[in-house]
């Protein structure tokens, strides 16, 4: 119960990440003490009528709802939704962007054709450069 109650502590000094972890570790130690006190004792053991305690009283619901409230509190974006939204959408920008100059020059040798055209005279006279033209920053164009 004191350890449950150590992590909710932690809650409260808004150490949320740190108290997830913490509600995790605790999770696995209850896990691992209720089943060996069944493996070893039965239902009578010390430690399944421990965690029993636990439970009547409300200790294990406390603990799972404070690692919800932890994780949410950690995720949450405290309000700042406009910055937050901007730094998401130029970060995918970018990666878009990257994405499309990382196949530019597969797929332009592809539709060119490195001015190999058959036909003598062809619309080609030139080899065609491979760079990549200079253009509008991401979002301007109607999108």
């Amino acid at each position: 119960m004191a350890e449950i109650d150590k992590a909710c502590e932690m809650y409260c000094d808004r150490d949320y990440e740190k108290t997830i972890e913490y509600v995790e570790k605790m999770r696995e130690k209850l896990r691992k003490f209720r089943k060996a006190g069944l493996d070893t004792g039965g239902e009578f053991s010390v430690e399944n009528l421990s965690f029993k305690v636990l439970r009547r009283n409300g200790y294990l619901k406390k603990l799972s709802d404070l690692a919800t409230k932890a994780y949410d509190k950690a995720m949450s974006m405290n309000g700042d939704y406009n910055e937050s939204w901007k730094k998401f959408k130029k970060e995918l920008e970018e990666d878009y962007q990257q994405s499309v100059k990382k196949g530019h020059s597969s797929a332009k040798k592809r539709l060119i054709g490195m001015g190999g055209n058959k036909y003598k005279g062809g619309p080609y006279k030139l080899k065609v450069s491979m760079k990549r033209s200079k253009s509008a920053p991401p979002g301007a164009g109607g999108s």
